[in-house]
Formats: structure tokens, C-alpha cells, sequence
């Protein structure tokens, strides 16, 4: 679809930047709650619009207003019963995503007979390169899944996205769970723009097939708690496959995975990595340290697995759908992954699996998986799209509490409204499990926008280096790079350089912002960081 106004400008940093940076995992916030699903409004598009107020926010710490006068539903801009069409994006390749999709849209669609759906979908890395292009040339879909691996405030400052607070019907905003609406995650410069895309669903648990270790006379009803405990059992179990299975598996090919395991792993170790993108820092010292004990001791477990011949052959040459697809056929016992793919593997009904947490350091656990509260993957309008009453209409039916439900009881993972992950919602026992442990291993991390929001500035300008953590870490695994505690080490301090600079340069544009808004010296590890804990940095 081409619009009659061009997009705005795209500076070249930014588009180089979206095409090269490393992705960030699928997370956000889960919760358990009792309040029933309210059905999302089954009007059709096209009756008459109301006006809406502009929702503002101010202060360090804004929350949106969610009130508003106006009780109908949004509306195209077309008259009734005008043909309609909605071009939308997103990942949603194959398999139980794909399937919920398709769902998704047969139920607008029926409610809304006027209105088609062309729904694009693109791989993850074909994305990453397809967004910024469709940006650039003014042909950004209606609906689309935000970058989630860069900061947002440059895009939305850019005028990639449609301000859709103004648009959302006000019974919609009040049923939906008031802390959605945060600055930095849905709103951005007080403003809604966005919907949550996807629940808090770490790829940081463990998948332990229970048929694989009976075979290699383990219990399966144990799987390991320990990292030395993992490594033994999954050199056992490769020992017993010889050359049918092995003890671990993973996506190699795909460059965000051994960031996300390594990360992972050192966040229960007390350290930092498992954080979105642009986060991977020491909150104590407000210092990027990939060459803290905590991270290079979960790197090096992982390069022991390896050199114990335990991880599935050819793992550095498959990527993560790959490597479902093999863990599914069993041949491998363990996969550190989430729990989006719980129905994939549930496909070979004879395989017997269960989902556990991450084994922990031999000295025990020091941390947990740190993500913030909400949803930090995001979905958005495009700014000039021709029809921003039917793209609300249609993002207020795709993220409401109906189809939430409908996503849970799919087997897709928790849904970022928290009272619709209902323990009877989910269709395994797996993915029931895999709940459990969702509200139980994440501890809410500080938040440097929280903390000051003209912190937005800096990450406006601060980009990784290249190549960046996940790329070093694929190097790493891949013997590419031999010296990996020097590699880890110049990272960390290119990392700190360019954060320093980006503060600098922000200060220069007016920004009041420091160094020491980084800093958290009260965080503990092993605890939520509420309003109490930034009060008390005052």
C-alpha cells in the first residue's frame, strides 16, 4: 500500500543500527489473577466516531490517565460498510503462532465484514532487515511488531508510530490492567502508542526429556539443580545415545541464542546479561561487566558442555526453529528455550518432557531472571497509516482479554493481562508448569527511565558496537574467538565508552542526565525494585 504522505525521515546511524543490532528475547511481565475475561466489543466497524482526549503524563515516573468521556468503539474513516484493507506484520511464521493468528483474524474479520487482512509474516532476522526498509520507503504496514531490539523513544520521536490513546475506546483502556500503561513500555513522552505484544516468556528455563534419561539410568523425575549437575547428566545421556541423542541442543545459527543462555545462567549467579538489549548492565556500579566472574563462569560452562562432545552435532549450524524440530524428534534431552514452543513439542505425542528452572551455580543461587513488570515487546500503528481507526480497532481486539484468553488456552504462553492466566487456561500440564515458574523466577530489575526519563535521550543516541555481545558470544562458541576473557573484557569497555559518550553528547542537547543515573546502589538481586527503592535513592 503506498500513503499519499511520505514517512518521516530515517537518519542513516538509525537504519544502519536497525539492520545490525542483536535481538532481544520475547519478554515481559507474568501474574496470576482471578477476575474473569470481558469479551472485547463485537461492534462492527463503522459506526460514528466520538472524540477522545489526549492522554499526558508528566513527572520522572509518569502513569497515563486511562479516563475518558467517550464509550464507542474506534471507527474507520471510511463509511459503513466500505471495503477495508489492513496490512499487518509480525513472526508469526508457522505452528501454533501461525495457527492463533489465522484465529485472530477470522474473528475481526466476521465481526467486521467490510475489512480484509494482508497479514505479512517474516522470519526474525528477515524482519529486523524488512522494518527499517519499509520505514524508509514509506511502506510500513497498517499494524506491525515494534523493534523490540533497540530503545524505542528515537522511533517514536522519528514519527514511525500513530498516537493511539486518543483512538482506544475508554471501556477497552479501563478493563485492561492499569499497569500496562507505563512509561517506556506502552507509552512513550506520556503518550499511549503501543499494545503489549506477548506476556514475561524467558527462553531461560530447562526442558528436560524424561525418556532420554531413563535411558541413560537417571531419574526423571530429577533434573539437575546444579550446573555441575547439568553438565554430568548431559554427558551421561550422550555417552548412552551413542550417536542417536544427545544431552543438549541448541540453535546456534540463530545469534541471540548463546547470549540468552549465558545471560541467563549469570543472572542466576548473581550477575547481569539476561536483560533486554539495551540493559545489560551491573546495577550496583552502573557499568556494563561481561567480564564479571559471574558472566564468564556461565560462558565457560557452556564451552565445557561443548568440549564434552554434549551438545546435539552441527548445533552452530541450525537455528532455533531447527532445533525445536530436532528436539521434537528427540534427539537431544535438554534445551534451554521458553515456553512458546511447549505445543510444538507435544506434537510427538509419545515424547515424555517437563519444564524446569535453569540449574543454578554449585555455591547456589544469587539471583533471578531479571525483566521488568510489564511487557516489553510491543505492538504499534504506523503514523500515517490511512486507516488508524480500524488499525485500533483491530489492535483492541488482538490484545484484549478475548483473545488473550484464546492465546493461553492455544498453548502460546502467559498473556501480559494477568487475570486471563487462569491455571485451567492452559493446555498442558507443561505449559501450566512452565506458568508456575514464570511468576517465580523473575524478579523485577531497576529501570533507568523509571528512574529519570530524559535517560530516553542517551539511549536515543547510545548504539552496541559491532559485533556486538551475541555476535562475540557466537564466536565464541564457535572457537572463533579463543581469548574469550580479553574479549569480554574489550566489549565491556567499548560498551562503557559509548555510554559515557551518549550521555555526553545527551547533556550537550539539553538533557539533564549523568552517569550516576545508571547507578543502583540498593538493588538486591534477590528482590523486586519497587517505588520503595527509588524513593529511597532521592
Amino acid at each position: 500500500m503506498t500513503h499519499s504522505r511520505s514517512m518521516p525521515s530515517l537518519n542513516r546511524r538509525r537504519l544502519l543500527t536497525l539492520c545490525a543490532i542483536g535481538s532481544a528475547s520475547l519478554l515481559a511481565a507474568c501474574s496470576g489473577g482471578n477476575a474473569a475475561p470481558t469479551a472485547a466489543p463485537s461492534q462492527p466497524i463503522g459506526a460514528p466516531a466520538s472524540a477522545k482526549p489526549t492522554v499526558a503524563i508528566t513527572g520522572t515516573r509518569p502513569a497515563p490517565s486511562v479516563t475518558s468521556t467517550a464509550s464507542t468503539p474506534a471507527t474507520t474513516n471510511a463509511s459503513a460498510g466500505e471495503a477495508t484493507k489492513l496490512r499487518i506484520a509480525d513472526t508469526a511464521t508457522a505452528g501454533p503462532g501461525l495457527a492463533f493468528q489465522n484465529w485472530v483474524q477470522d474473528q475481526f474479520t466476521k465481526m467486521n465484514p467490510n475489512v480484509t487482512i494482508d497479514h505479512t509474516a517474516m522470519q526474525l532476522d528477515q524482519y529486523r532487515t524488512a522494518l527499517p526498509l519499509a520505514v524508509k520507503s514509506g511502506q510500513l504496514w497498517d499494524v506491525f511488531l515494534g523493534p523490540f531490539w533497540l530503545p524505542l523513544y528515537g522511533p517514536v520521536k522519528d514519527g514511525w508510530f500513530l498516537e493511539i490513546g486518543p483512538l482506544l475506546d475508554a471501556d477497552f483502556k479501563q478493563k485492561m490492567p492499569q499497569e500496562l500503561w507505563e512509561e517506556g513500555t506502552t507509552v512513550f513522552y506520556g503518550k499511549i502508542y503501543a499494545m503489549p505484544n506477548v506476556a514475561f516468556q524467558p527462553g531461560g528455563f530447562l526442558f528436560y526429556n524424561k525418556n532420554l534419561m531413563r535411558k541413560a539410568g537417571l531419574d526423571p523425575n530429577k533434573p539437575p539443580e546444579t550446573w555441575s549437575e547439568w553438565r554430568d547428566q548431559a554427558k551421561k545421556i550422550t555417552e548412552a545415545g551413542k550417536g542417536q541423542f544427545f544431552g543438549i541442543i541448541e540453535g546456534g545459527k540463530q545469534i541471540n541464542r548463546f547470549m540468552d543462555d549465558a545471560g541467563y545462567l549469570s543472572s542466576d549467579a548473581g550477575g547481569h546479561g539476561a536483560q533486554p538489549s539495551f540493559q545489560r548492565w551491573n546495577y550496583l556500579t552502573g557499568k556494563v561487566e561481561f567480564n564479571s566472574e559471574p558472566f564468564v563462569s556461565a560462558v565457560e560452562l557452556l564451552l565445557a558442555m561443548k568440549k564434552d562432545g554434549s551438545y546435539y552435532p552441527g548445533f552452530l549450524s541450525i537455528t532455533g526453529t531447527d532445533a525445536v524440530t530436532q528436539y521434537t524428534q528427540e534427539k537431544a534431552a535438554f534445551f534451554v528455550y521458553g515456553p512458546w514452543n511447549i505445543q510444538d513439542f507435544l506434537t510427538n505425542k509419545n515424547i515424555d518432557f517437563d519444564v524446569s528452572h535453569l540449574p543454578w551455580p554449585d555455591g547456589g543461587r544469587k539471583g533471578y531472571l531479571e525483566y521488568p513488570r510489564q511487557a516489553v515487546t510491543v505492538s504499534f500503528a504506523a503514523a500515517h497509516t490511512k486507516i488508524p481507526q480500524t488499525a485500533v480497532k483491530y489492535m483492541e481486539w488482538r490484545w484484549g482479554p478475548e483473545a488473550e484468553t484464546q492465546m493461553v488456552k492455544m498453548g502460546l504462553g502467559s498473556s501480559a493481562i494477568s487475570y486471563v492466566n487462569k491455571p485451567e487456561y492452559f493446555p498442558s500440564q507443561q505449559a501450566a508448569h512452565c506458568a508456575q515458574l514464570l511468576a517465580s523466577e523473575r524478579r523485577v530489575p531497576p529501570d533507568v527511565i523509571r528512574r529519570n526519563s530524559e535517560e530516553s535521550a542517551t539511549l536515543e543516541i547510545y548504539h552496541d558496537p559491532s559485533p556486538d555481545i551475541q555476535a562475540l558470544l557466537q564466536g565464541i562458541m564457535s572457537g572463533q574467538v579463543a581469548d574469550y576473557k580479553t574479549g569480554l573484557k574489550d566489549l565491556s569497555d567499548k560498551m562503557n565508552a559509548g555510554l559515557d559518550s551518549s550521555i555526553k553528547a545527551a547533556q550537550a542537547k539539553g538533557a539533564k542526565v549523568s552517569r550516576n543515573d545508571w547507578v543502583f546502589p540498593n538493588w538486591d538481586p534477590t528482590k523486586d525494585y519497587e517505588d520503595a527503592e527509588y524513593k529511597a535513592l532521592k
